[in-house]
């Protein structure tokens, strides 16, 4: 067996030509397929520190309360009963932050306006908020006084105010109140794609009374999680705990919660339901486009690999033709069927193994340099469809690791049939054929 993988690296190598031509197609198309990987890798990246940072734990229980059936607030009633459930119901629970949730209102400078959604922070106790965003500009700590505001570098820009300038903040109320509050500007923090320029942040209390709320209450209770990808199993415990607790939940829905709520207020029903959410759930479209870019890689690398499995077993059937009396030369001196045809699965193979690791460490050097090089971005729709100011790809080993074998056994597949044919030459005619 060794032997026959050492004869087939040596034909790899002796065809130079044609190991070229199809080990270049090949590398092409690892390099491809991984940059596409790592830039949907990067997005999805970008979006989880986003959403987890923002608006979202790895998993969320809020909910709606009613108090008419057209009536809805995102609103969870005596949150820390409902925390005191959550916290027993998995060892994987980390930290656990609330963010009462306001409406998307007008935030006015003295110069200009904009439409912002409005959240509720309690900042001593929100770890994930103070360890995830970069502060340019004012004191994330001076959050703690009522009257004051968190925004972003675009926001803060747009509106044309710094550290210390008031800006007010109109709100509705359950009621169909509008009220106003007047906040001071506290810090100014780095963007973070998207959801950053259409949110700011203010002291908890602030929002009770913007919104005329029970300080009793919140609006979302978010759940981090030593590992992410057990939020939907630690969803489903969640929401078997809180049923059992005696709570009415909403259905699960791959729904941020803002689009729920306008179902919600079509809904025949009053009082409080909650709603069992993950990250994925709350950030709706923008992660059905990250599975769609990953889609159209697959698409994509799976057309140029049905391409280049025709030019490989083109290839192979005029190597056959081409090395009939070295096939034969190797069947005379007692080579079977079975080592003919595996030593042209196993050149195949090799050829494909080497193209793609070569086409794949391409990719990772093209990814690491545009990292380094720290691309900005300055484009605003840009930044929301990428989740950052600045252009992040990521390479994810296993699926680096799972894209080279693919390629390798659709090489190998390719290579059947012309190994195959190889394996049926028969010595007497290879040597007529030399002769």
């Amino acid at each position: 067996m060794g032997r026959i993988l050492l004869i087939a690296l040596r034909n790899v190598f002796t065809h130079t030509r044609r190991s070229l031509l199809l080990g270049g197609a090949i590398a092409f198309v690892t390099f491809l397929l991984v940059a596409l990987f790592a830039f949907s890798s990067g997005l999805q990246a970008n979006m989880l520190e986003s959403a987890t940072t923002l608006v979202s734990g790895h998993v969320n229980v809020g909910g709606f309360y009613k108090v008419s059936p057209a009536v809805a607030r995102p609103i969870v009633i005596d949150y820390a009963k409902v925390e005191a459930v959550v916290r027993a119901t998995s060892p994987h629970i980390r930290a656990i932050s609330r963010r009462a949730r306001g409406g998307f209102d007008r935030v006015t400078s003295p110069t200009t306006s904009l439409m912002n959604a409005i959240a509720g922070v309690d900042i001593a106790s929100d770890g994930q908020l103070r360890e995830r965003l970069e502060i340019l500009h004012g004191d994330i700590d001076a959050l703690r006084e009522p009257g004051t505001a968190l925004m972003f570098a675009r926001q803060a820009k747009d509106l044309e105010v710094g550290v210390g300038d008031v800006v007010s903040i109109t709100g509705l109320t359950s009621r169909g109140i509008r009220n106003r509050a007047d906040v001071r500007v506290a810090a100014i923090a780095k963007d973070m794609g998207g959801l950053s320029q259409i949110l700011t942040f203010i002291p908890e209390a602030t929002l009770n009374t913007l919104y005329e709320l029970r300080p009793e209450n919140t609006g979302v209770l978010m759940v981090f999680l030593d590992d992410r990808d057990l939020a939907n199993a630690v969803a489903k415990d969640i929401r078997t705990a809180l049923r059992a607790a005696g709570y009415d939940l909403m259905e699960p829905e791959a729904k941020p919660f803002w689009q729920k709520q306008q179902n919600v207020e079509r809904e025949d029903w009053t009082g409080q339901q909650l709603d069992v959410s993950t990250w994925r759930d709350e950030m709706g479209q923008l992660a059905d486009i990250v599975d769609a870019l990953d889609g159209f890689a697959i698409a994509f690398t799976f057309i140029l690999m049905l391409v280049i499995i025709i030019g490989i077993w083109n290839t192979l059937f005029m190597a056959v033709r081409e090395r009939t009396p070295e096939i034969g030369a190797l069947r005379a001196i007692g080579m079977s069927r079975m080592r003919v045809r595996f030593m042209f699965l196993a050149e195949a193979g090799t050829l494909a193994l080497l193209a793609a690791v070569s086409g794949a460490l391409l990719a990772g050097l093209l990814v690491a340099a545009l990292n380094s090089a720290g691309i900005a971005v300055d484009n605003p729709q840009l930044q929301f469809v990428l989740m950052s100011d600045t252009l992040f790809l990521h390479i994810d080993p296993a699926r680096v690791a799972i894209a080279v074998l693919v390629i390798v056994l659709f090489t190998a597949l390719a290579a059947l049939w012309p190994a195959h044919r190889a394996s049926k030459v028969q010595p007497g005619a290879a040597m007529s054929h030399a002769g």
